[in-house]
Formats: C-alpha cells, sequence, structure tokens
C-alpha cells in the first residue's frame, strides 16, 4: 500500500516517481466521482506501474473496457521498469510482442512524462514518430481526465 497523499506534502519526490503513483490515484478517483463516460483505449505502462494500474480499472467497472500494455524496458534492462524511462523502441517491442491481444482499433494513451522537454522520448523520438512507429493512433497525456477528451 502506498503512503496518503499528505505524507508527500509538496511532492517534492514527485520526478522520480515517489509521489507520481499516489499523484495518479488521487487523480483517477477524482476523475471517477464525475462518473464520464470511459472509452475503450490501451494504457501504456512500464513494468512497476501496470499492477497498481490494471487494480484501478477492475475495481472502477465503467474502465472495465481498459487495457494495460506493461512494457519491459529493454533499453536500460529489465531491473528498471519505471514508466518515466520508457522508449518508443520499448513501446513498439511491447505492441509488437502483444499482437492480437491488444485490439488495433483501440486509441492509445502515452504518459507525457515519457519526453522530455524537447518532445523527444529517450531514445530520440517524437509522439508523431512514436506513432508511425506503433502504427496507431497515439495521445499523449499527462492526466486521467484527458482520457475521454481525447478519442
Amino acid at each position: 500500500n502506498l503512503p496518503d497523499d499528505d505524507y508527500y506534502a509538496d511532492f517534492p519526490q514527485y520526478e522520480n516517481g515517489i509521489g507520481l503513483v499516489t499523484s495518479f490515484i488521487q487523480d483517477w478517483q477524482a476523475f471517477i466521482e464525475q462518473a464520464p463516460p470511459i472509452p475503450a483505449a490501451v494504457l501504456v505502462s512500464g513494468e512497476a506501474f501496470a499492477p497498481i494500474l490494471q487494480q484501478l480499472i477492475v475495481k472502477t467497472p465503467p474502465a472495465s473496457q481498459l487495457q494495460v500494455l506493461a512494457v519491459p524496458n529493454l533499453f536500460f534492462g529489465g531491473s528498471v521498469n519505471a514508466t518515466g524511462l520508457l522508449t518508443a523502441s520499448d513501446i513498439a517491442q511491447a505492441f509488437a510482442t502483444a499482437g492480437k491481444r491488444i485490439s488495433s482499433e483501440l486509441p492509445v494513451f502515452i504518459p507525457s512524462f515519457i519526453f522530455n522537454s524537447d518532445g523527444l522520448t529517450l531514445d530520440g523520438y517524437t509522439a508523431s514518430q512514436l506513432q508511425a512507429l506503433i502504427g496507431r493512433k497515439v495521445h499523449v497525456v499527462t492526466y486521467i481526465s484527458e482520457l475521454t477528451a481525447s478519442t
């Protein structure tokens, strides 16, 4: 279990992921309380966060049509499993490996924090290049509420 958000004060550890998960859970709960229609989509995640995201989906029946793609980090190696350190090549490999398990019709939501201030992934891809690489419509999002606005 994670500490409540009060534990993190102003989230000084946000960038390295310590407060990021708690912040996401807060956003998710606020989003779900609004009871918006949640479209079917693929949510890209690192392996560390994927089980937490999957638990949130399971506990939220309106979100049951969401699919989580847990992306192994091959670029840095298996012990690196944070979403923020994913590369475009790792995401493309995960889609190729997933095959038909992940519907090709679904929009793909990529967290904005995998891109640096120049709009590049750690292996130098832009969002549009990533979209071409995986052959799917990509939405770069910062907050879960953008899920309904982007589809």
